[in-house]
């Protein structure tokens, strides 16, 4: 979806575009967590409040309905704003009807393969017409001029009007060999192989693409280990800031107050001076290595009141948490932007959906990785260090991410 409401711009307006959308995600970032701070657990906050009496037997067992409830409603209208407002990209010659069906064979390619034309297709835009059963046919050397083409070809076949000329299939064997060798043919062949579909598999093959790709669903699952790991890390009583649930939404609050601030101002600024591939790589070193400084309220946070966040410490995690996820920003938008290039613009909207999809299963492993690491280190290791070493983990892989984007090029 970013890529779809970018891809209509370029240079400077793609950046403003992305850093605009994304920014969307700083105000959430800012208002969810108090949101969902407020709502858990409403039978310990709440014990008074005569709702919360009524559904005293589902909030009891259940204390974390409300915010997911919450969070359900909000997908729900945001569905329909999307079927309301946001206009279809795709022509409507290619528009399929939407079903689970047709959704499986169109990307299931190879149980599914596509069928062709059965006698010739069109190659490149000032290519020639290659026979699909080379075996069957060959070709011959009549070749006709654009002028002479609608007076001699069938009425089913629609030149293109920059083809320069075209090449005839004969379906009686010749003796004549070709003139062209298959190599010829092939470098000839291959400029029209962007017109076709993009399929898994077709993206996937592609080296470049396939890189980017890789670093997407890495820095993915990475940035949700940190957000998991952080609402672990605030109500361990032995290896953390032992903090009520109402708290970590006011921390996380404060926390966007500066993402918002910083992030569109610094995806713009980075990319417009050092480039869209340094910014990347600016940001993947400024967000995932930070993480390792967030043990460091475990010394702030000496003397607060008992499940309180004083101000030094609310100060400190607000601002660290903030840098982390604003230059998390600049690294989604630029991989988001960099990966749109390497592949042609009507394959983009598969494109992004193979890295959503990707995207989606990496940040279903994060929790479950950030919750084992978690708990592990702070069961075997001596509190409270065992924050710090979960911490220190994510870190060295955001370092190990970080030399992974050296390592991405343009070309």
């Amino acid at each position: 979806c970013l890529g779809e409401l970018s891809a209509p711009f370029n240079g400077e307006g793609q950046q403003m575009c992305m850093g605009i959308v994304i920014g969307m995600w700083g105000y959430g970032f800012l208002i969810n967590p108090a949101l969902g701070g407020y709502l858990s657990d409403p039978v310990k906050q709440y014990p008074n409040s005569l709702f919360v009496e009524l559904l005293h037997p589902i909030f009891s067992r259940y204390p974390f309905l409300l915010p997911n409830v919450l969070g359900c409603l909000l997908c729900l209208v945001a569905f329909f704003l999307v079927g309301r407002y946001v206009e279809e990209t795709l022509p409507e010659e290619k528009l399929q009807p939407f079903s689970l069906w047709n959704l499986i064979k169109s990307k299931c390619s190879c149980c599914f393969p596509r069928q062709q034309p059965a006698f010739i297709r069109r190659v490149s835009s000032w290519g020639l017409f290659k026979h699909l059963h080379p075996t069957e046919a060959e070709m011959s050397d009549e070749i006709i001029s654009a002028d002479e083409r609608k007076d001699v070809l069938p009425k089913w076949v629609s030149p293109s009007p920059s083809t320069s000329s075209l090449v005839y299939m004969s379906r009686s064997p010749s003796p004549q060999k070709p003139k062209q060798d298959d190599e010829q043919l092939m470098e000839t062949t291959s400029i029209g192989e962007d017109e076709e579909p993009a399929t898994i598999r077709s993206l996937w093959n592609r080296k470049l693409t396939r890189r980017h790709l890789v670093v997407y669903w890495m820095y993915s699952f990475l940035v949700i280990c940190v957000d998991e790991t952080f609402p672990l890390y605030c109500i361990s009583k032995e290896s953390g800031l032992a903090v009520q649930e109402k708290n970590i939404g006011n921390v996380l609050s404060g926390t966007g107050l500066f993402y918002v601030s910083l992030q569109y101002f610094l995806l713009t600024g980075l990319v417009d001076r050092f480039g869209l591939y340094s910014a990347m790589r600016i940001g993947a070193f400024m967000s995932i290595p930070l993480c390792c400084l967030m043990p460091v309220t475990l010394i702030t946070i000496k003397g607060a009141p008992e499940g309180q966040v004083n101000w030094p410490t609310l100060a400190y995690i607000s601002v660290v948490y903030a840098v982390i996820r604003a230059f998390s920003t600049v690294t989604f938008s630029t991989l988001t932007m960099s990966t749109n290039k390497t592949v042609p613009p009507h394959h983009r909207a598969t494109m992004n959906g193979f890295s959503m999809l990707g995207g989606s299963l990496a940040k279903a492993a994060g929790p479950t990785f950030a919750g084992f690491l978690f708990s592990t280190s702070v069961s075997t290791i001596v509190p409270p260090y065992g924050s710090v070493v979960a911490y220190s983990v994510i870190s060295m892989l955001g370092v190990g991410l970080f030399i992974r984007t050296l390592l991405l090029t343009p070309k």
